[in-house]
């Protein structure tokens, strides 16, 4: 364990549990890391899955539970484009200029399934949350990233924290602790993993309404 905690018995309180690691456990490391991902992480993350399609939730709650995120995470049931109905009053209109602009099924359900859930979270008034969709891999960095972001308080509406594949043009950088925020100065695919504040999810409901 670290040098400030050099006593053999160390007790620790999260959540009206009460945890006790000696000092030479092989597993005091593992224990520590996870404890205080519980206690510093207030945040509520969900995850989309399709009901149909429950060995991605299996895996999802697996990598949650590997960083010592489990009470804070919810499954979100994705708008399902292959249920009759599902798509009816979703408000989207194909822009009319070829087939290569319009959104497939497919892509109008994985959109309604995030703005539904954005939607949720305005109804109950998170001033934040962390979205994923149920085919992410989390970084050994993931908790850390979390953390850093909870703690800087940052007031920035989205904040995109799944991979980019393709290349991208960028703006100057923010340094909170040790990760660096920047702005994404053009559209990018892919809404696999990003934190949304209420004011954000409340801007993007209106866009898109």
């Amino acid at each position: 364990c670290s040098s400030d905690l050099k006593r053999s018995a160390i007790k620790w309180q999260v959540e009206n549990r009460t945890f006790h690691v000696r000092e030479n456990s092989s597993i005091c490391q593992h224990l520590l890391e996870r404890m205080l991902v519980v206690e510093k992480i207030m945040a509520k993350f969900f995850y989309i899955n399709l009901d149909r399609v429950p060995e991605r939730a299996t895996f999802m709650e697996q990598q949650f539970e590997s960083v010592g995120l489990t009470d804070c995470v919810e499954r979100y049931s994705a708008v399902d484009a292959a249920i009759a109905g599902e798509l009816e009053n979703t408000g989207y209109r194909s822009g009319g200029w070829r087939l290569r602009w319009s959104m497939s099924q497919t892509e109008v359900a994985c959109f309604e399934s995030h703005r539904r859930l954005w939607q949720q979270i305005v109804d109950e008034g998170l001033a934040s949350a962390f979205i994923f969709e149920d085919d992410v891999f989390l970084s050994t960095r993931f908790a850390d990233a979390i953390k850093t972001i909870e703690r800087a308080r940052t007031e920035i509406d989205v904040i995109k924290i799944d991979g980019a594949i393709l290349p991208s043009r960028y703006g100057g950088f923010t340094k909170i602790g040790d990760f660096c925020l920047r702005p994404i100065l053009h559209p990018v695919q892919s809404a696999a993993g990003y934190r949304i504040t209420f004011n954000g999810a409340s801007r993007l409901l209106k866009l898109s309404s």
